[in-house]
């Protein structure tokens, strides 16, 4: 399991978990026990919600990014700016990358 795949199984959990807890702090806070201030906290939890969604975001982009990073190099496809090796010589780079047999004219 990648660190990706933690970070959204986590985020997605304490974003659910944050956002319920701040929903009871709004709807029902006399189920919630020792809350001096309830304002605060519900602010917190909300804050906290939107901090876990944040990464779960981030961590939706980077498993996206890696799976279409995976069908490439399955296809046999290099991504631009990593062409996969060296030349061999006499061969010259184009624009977009690849390594071009010819000569210079």
């Amino acid at each position: 399991m990648s660190c990706a795949q933690i970070c959204f199984f986590y985020s997605l959990t304490g974003m659910l978990f944050t956002g319920w807890v701040g929903l009871m702090l709004m709807y029902q806070p006399f189920f919630i026990g020792g809350i001096d201030n309830i304002n605060e906290s519900k602010n917190s939890a909300f804050g906290a919600a939107g901090l876990f969604f944040f990464t779960f975001i981030a961590s939706v982009m980077v498993l996206l990014r890696d799976g279409a990073n995976h069908i490439a190099h399955q296809r046999g496809e290099a991504r631009r700016g990593h062409g996969g090796g060296r030349a061999e010589y006499g061969q010259v780079a184009s624009i977009e990358g690849r390594f071009v047999t010819g000569t210079l004219t």
